[in-house]
């Protein structure tokens, strides 16, 4: 899509008309200093939050990530919803892809959820989206929750891998933090532990770069290449937390 090409229908509906041409987006995201991510405030309209809104309260959220340390209950988003004619549509795909950088293949997979987490939730592992088998190009996380602050808890994290060193001696153990609150992801700056999911277990060396509070109307787009977006969430505090998430493959 080209800077003069940008406007849409469904755009207009959807995004505030500051963000409908990609094109200053991916001069921010090439900027970035790790990897190419967006951080994009009052992201949609008020009249696409009234529809999201909508479709969330009738919405019914069954467990998800189940045998993961990640509590959390979502709903699929199919592609004839309301919430589907915009996140299914190639308009919307075309846009995610130019304000990332990205080239966009010829077929590609769409996987939209909503999300909610629980008031207490556990906190989600250091872990990548891109995974032996499940491969994925572009993540999309659009934060729904009102008067979100940073002491609810729900921080994305970010993380930049660092040389392993033998001296770091034995890593946190993904199996170890199966069912616990991961508050380690708290107060640590930098981890040694075992990254990903139970299938893909490497022996990771990572420091802190970013905390995004996932307040209401934010967007956190990645490219997830040609760097490991590796990241992860901190536990929640007494509030339930509301998203939607997508994969573009």
């Amino acid at each position: 899509m080209s800077p003069a090409q940008h406007r849409s229908s469904k755009l207009d509906h959807w995004l505030r008309p500051e963000h409908r041409n990609p094109w200053p987006l991916f001069q921010d995201a090439l900027a970035r200093p790790y990897g190419r991510t967006l951080t994009i405030d009052h992201f949609l309209t008020d009249e696409a939050l009234a529809t999201i809104d909508a479709s969330f309260a009738k919405r019914t959220f069954t467990p998800d990530n189940e045998g993961l340390p990640y509590d959390s209950r979502s709903s699929l988003v199919s592609a004839g919803d309301e919430l589907g004619e915009f996140f299914h549509d190639r308009e919307w795909i075309e846009w995610l892809h130019a304000a990332l950088g990205q080239s966009l293949p010829d077929r590609f997979g769409v996987i939209t959820s909503a999300r909610m987490n629980p008031k207490e939730a556990l906190g989600f592992w250091p872990h990548v989206d891109d995974l032996p088998g499940i491969p994925r190009r572009i993540a999309v996380l659009i934060y729904l929750t009102p008067e979100w602050r940073a002491e609810d808890g729900g921080l994305l994290q970010l993380w930049q891998e660092l040389p392993a060193a033998e001296a770091l001696g034995e890593p946190l153990r993904w199996a170890d933090q199966l069912h616990r609150r991961l508050d380690v992801l708290d107060h640590q700056r930098e981890l040694y532990l075992e990254l990903g999911g139970p299938w893909y277990l490497p022996k990771t060396h990572l420091r802190l770069i970013d905390q995004i509070i996932p307040m209401r109307n934010r967007a956190v787009l990645f490219a997830l290449h040609p760097e490991r977006m590796i990241h992860s969430v901190t536990p929640s505090r007494g509030r339930e937390r509301y998203a939607i998430l997508q994969w573009i493959s």
